[in-house]
This record gives C-alpha cells, structure tokens and sequence, in this order.
C-alpha cells in the first residue's frame, strides 16, 4: 500500500527528468560540434547492441559497427577489394530499405522490415536461417508476417501478426521453447 506509492513518487520525476533530457535536441555539446552523424543518431528509431556489434534503424535503413568478422555489421569481411573486419562508426547496411526495427546477437543480426519480413545476417548458422558455415553478410529472408524480432546468443525470434512466437537456431539450452535442439526454419 504506502510503501508501494512512496517508491513510485520518487521515479516518476526521475522518468521525466531523462525524457527531458533526451528529448531536448537542441545545440551539440561541444564534443559533438561538427559530427557529421549527429543528425542520422537523432533520427534513430531502435538501437540494439550485441555482443561486438552494435546496430540502429533510422529513415527505414540500418546502420551497424563494430566488428564485422563474421559479417554481423552486414559487411563482407572477405571482398579482396575492401575487407571490412570491424568499423569504429556506423557503416549502412547495402541492400536494406524500409526497416522499422533491429536486433543484434552474439555475432549475427536480424532486422524487421515494414512489409512484416524478418531477414537476418552474419555469423552462418540456424540464428540467420540457414545451415552454412561461413559469414551470412547478404541479409537472408527468415520469416513472413512478423510485428517484432529479437536476436540472442545463437538463435532469434519473432512475434508474428497472430501473436504466436516463432524462434529458430541453436536450441540446445530450450531456447526455441517445444520446437527441438536446432532448426533454421522458425518453430
């Protein structure tokens, strides 16, 4: 009862505070004058950091880096011309259009697009929908008809537009729930 609405006055004005805060654009900080990606990172509409990558959605692209060893920043890191290993600024995702969330795993990605299809890339494996070794560095069509993604270790899910959970990837721990050890094929 009181202790319960006690707690609950001291965090309302905490959350106020930090909406303020990062709702308030306004002028750089000296440390951001003339950082030309200011403007990408205020449009940004998700961010999701993984285990050596980290990624956000803003205007319907994707932007990622960090290392992209295995191709998780959607990146080949073995095109002779121009090997991307790792990026210590955001590098667009080739081939992305009209996204409206990411998620980032151990050394893969997922990202939700607005026409409800989930495509993943990076480390091959079940995680990214396909049994490969190597570097997924193409995003590959997973799933159809989702609202919300999430990528984890090794495997990912989706919440689709009927509301059921589909999960797919490495399963040895039960993280696909019932669907079994393993599968590329979401469950």
């Amino acid at each position: 009862g009181m202790n319960r609405l006690g707690r609950l006055s001291l965090v309302v004005p905490v959350v106020g505070a930090l909406f303020a805060v990062s709702a308030a654009p306004g002028s750089p900080v000296s440390a951001d004058a003339g950082d030309t990606g200011a403007s990408r990172r205020a449009a940004a509409a998700t961010l999701s950091v993984g285990g050596s990558h980290a990624c956000y959605v803003a205007n319907g692209s994707v932007y990622c880096w960090g290392s992209n060893s295995q191709g998780q920043i959607g990146h080949n890191p073995f095109d002779a011309g121009d090997p991307i290993t790792r990026s210590a600024i955001p590098l667009l995702v080739p081939g992305l259009t009209n996204v409206t969330a990411v998620s980032t795993g151990a050394d893969h990605t997922c990202v939700l697009k607005s026409d409800t299809t989930v495509h993943c890339f990076g480390r091959s494996g079940m995680w990214v929908g396909n049994n490969s070794s190597g570097a997924t560095y193409t995003p590959n069509l997973v799933l159809t008809g989702a609202v919300s993604v999430t990528a984890g270790g090794n495997h990912s899910g989706a919440v689709t537009t009927n509301g059921s959970v589909r999960c797919w990837g490495n399963g040895s721990k039960g993280e696909l729930g019932p669907g079994g050890n393993g599968t590329s094929t979401p469950v």
